[in-house]
């Protein structure tokens, strides 16, 4: 009966390290495909911040959750300050309307949605400036994140 239990143990150890050599493979590929999804983050991240044009995404209520180079130049204030605000603060009281229909809109329908506000600067006597707003369906996205988005550009 001896032979049976170190035939038993020499074949448990054996796929014991079959196991284990296909898990370290696992294990690498998922640490590439991680490095991967890392490197394109970044690169993406580079071009929504250096676009020549600015991008602002909002929640489903309006709420800025990122903004980029352009678009702060665009408001005139630092993005640390945009994020969490809602955009409705820096738009003239005839655009409050079209903004939130066409963010309404915006969020319910599969197209692109285009409207035209006009941005002005908090509490600055400069002129207001009439930006064209074409938005980007929900549907493309980002599914990552928790709330619903709505990406914006101003040119």
């Amino acid at each position: 009966m001896a032979a049976p239990d170190a035939f038993d143990t020499e074949s448990l150890l054996h796929e014991l390290t079959v196991d284990q050599v296909e898990l370290e493979a696992q294990n690498e590929n998922l640490r590439q495909a991680q490095q991967q999804a890392e490197e394109a983050q970044q690169h993406y991240a580079l071009l929504f911040q250096d676009a020549p044009v600015a991008y602002v995404v909002v929640d489903a209520k309006g709420t800025i959750r990122d903004i980029n180079r352009q678009g702060e130049r665009l408001i005139g204030l630092p993005a640390s300050k945009l994020r969490g605000t809602p955009l409705l603060f820096y738009l003239s009281p005839d655009s409050l309307d079209v903004f939130t229909k066409h963010l309404e809109a915006s969020l319910s329908a599969n197209e692109r949605q285009r409207a035209e506000i006009v941005l002005v600067d908090e509490g600055a006597p400069r002129c207001p400036r009439r930006e064209r707003l074409p938005s980007c369906p929900r549907k493309h996205a980002r599914p990552q994140r928790p709330h619903r988005h709505h990406r914006a550009q101003a040119s």
